[in-house]
């Protein structure tokens, strides 16, 4: 009787699934349609109440920060959130079905964006994406943070109970690395050798190992190929340049302009950072970063007639069509019963 119960959403999720395809928006209507739905189906589930307004308030507290630091739009996170209202009632007493979700739907995303980045990737970009990554001082800091900040706080998360996996280790690695680069003004280096210290001095049982040798290679190994040289060939995949005078309201621009020094200069956007809100705060760019509006298109058209702006191209971001993925992520959890990322692991 549960697939009877979750066909509205199944049919909610298809059709909003086209409907972003063709247009590239997912329509406010049919995400209010599936939490008030949700919640009628949860009447009648009658899940443990507290676990389901658990992962209902820490579901919003999660997309809510992935919108605010620019990881997707308003609109995917509201789809991604409204389905957390349709799940049936035992995978609430699950702690992990949020980070299951998310597994579930980021990783379909991540494969489509790499194989479409390849793609399109000619033999020369591969070679200079490779070398950008590997550059030693970016190896070095990533090292550190690693061995000594991810594991002071990984330690502190495990007190309150979040599951340790290399999921888990990932997402701190990259906060650690884009929030710590951000905020500090003073040599970072200093504070990451500080914390590498500490752990050698208090966990080296563990950290002279073979196992951790290992451990620390994969994540590594993961962490540049993803931070580094998949958004450096990002950049260059989904972005395309436009003349200034075709500019459109509603286009996402791929470089920030920012005054520097009394004169004005470009700044991709995506490379900066992986947490993008952290860059367009420190580089106060002179039109929005999420789009372009028609006010943004005039002030920038202003300078260039003005003779202010050295260059007479914009790079903006191709839009994607992610709705599916969040709908390909809530099957799996389903057909998995959250239990996806261990079955993977």
């Amino acid at each position: 009787m549960i697939e009877f119960f979750l066909a509205p959403a199944l049919a909610i999720g298809l059709l909003v699934s086209i409907f972003d395809f063709r247009h590239k928006k997912i329509p406010n209507y049919a995400v209010l349609a599936l939490i008030v739905l949700g919640l009628v189906f949860q009447f009648f589930s009658e899940p443990p109440l507290a676990a389901f307004a658990y992962t209902i308030a820490y579901g919003f507290f999660t997309v809510f920060l992935l919108w605010f630091v620019g990881m997707w739009p308003a609109g995917d996170a509201k789809f991604f959130w409204a389905f957390l209202f349709w799940f049936p009632a035992k995978f609430y007493s699950a702690p992990s079905l949020l980070l299951d979700f998310l597994f579930n739907a980021f990783v379909p995303i991540f494969f489509f964006m790499f194989f479409f980045i390849i793609y399109k990737s000619k033999f020369a970009l591969l070679k200079e994406a490779a070398k950008y990554s590997l550059d030693p001082y970016k190896i070095s800091m990533v090292s550190l943070i690693l061995i000594g900040f991810v594991w002071f706080f990984s330690q502190a998360i495990a007190f309150f109970g979040v599951p340790q996996n290399y999921f888990v280790y990932l997402l701190i690695l990259f906060a650690a690395f884009e929030l710590l680069r951000k905020f500090f003004t003073f040599k970072t280096e200093l504070v990451f050798l500080g914390f590498t210290v500490l752990r050698l001095i208090f966990d080296f049982k563990n950290v002279y190992t073979l196992a951790f040798v290992q451990k620390f290679a994969l994540m590594m190994a993961i962490f540049i190929f993803f931070r580094f040289f998949v958004l450096y060939l990002a950049f260059r995949a989904f972005a395309e340049p436009v003349a200034i005078k075709n500019l459109k309201p509603g286009m996402i621009p791929a470089e920030g302009i920012s005054k520097k020094s009394g004169k004005y200069g470009k700044t991709k956007i995506l490379e900066m950072s992986m947490i993008g809100f952290m860059a367009k705060k420190k580089e106060k760019f002179i039109h929005s970063t999420a789009k372009l509006s028609a006010g943004d298109i005039d002030k920038i058209k202003k300078l260039k007639k003005e003779k202010k702006l050295p260059f007479g191209v914009l790079s903006v971001n191709q839009t994607q069509a992610f709705a599916f993925f969040i709908f390909l992520g809530y099957i799996i959890t389903l057909a998995a019963e959250g239990r996806f990322l261990a079955l993977l692991m």
